[in-house]
């Protein structure tokens, strides 16, 4: 049976990602209001950036939200808890990762139709 030290390690990622959405928000909040439209831009997920610094937007689009800081951090504290139930920490992350991936590469053909 393993020990309850790697049962609680084992949740890093239900833990870490809503953490780093809360520095997020924080580091948002601090900021006057062109400086926080200019780091949302900055990080978004458009053909221009993707384009110019895919990935640090990709980075930065994955913690910087501009609107429901709390029900972000919430919604992927559970749906992260759910998948390291179901896979694991490790595959859970790389669920997470191919789910920002494709969702900003379907997002980019939207954009590409419509230019």
């Amino acid at each position: 049976m393993p020990s309850s030290r790697f049962r609680v390690l084992r949740w890093w990622p239900a833990l870490l990602y809503p953490l780093a959405l809360v520095a997020g928000w924080a580091a948002l909040a601090a900021l006057d209001a062109d400086s926080r439209r200019a780091w949302l831009l900055a990080a978004s997920t458009n053909l221009d950036n993707l384009g110019s610094h895919p990935v640090r937007s990709l980075a930065a689009s994955a913690v910087l939200s501009e609107n429901d800081a709390a029900a972000w951090v919430v919604l992927a504290a559970l749906g992260l808890a759910g998948l390291v139930a179901a896979v694991g920490p490790v595959r859970a992350v790389a669920v997470a990762l191919a789910a920002h991936l494709i969702g900003t590469a379907v997002s980019a053909v939207v954009q590409l139709g419509r230019r």
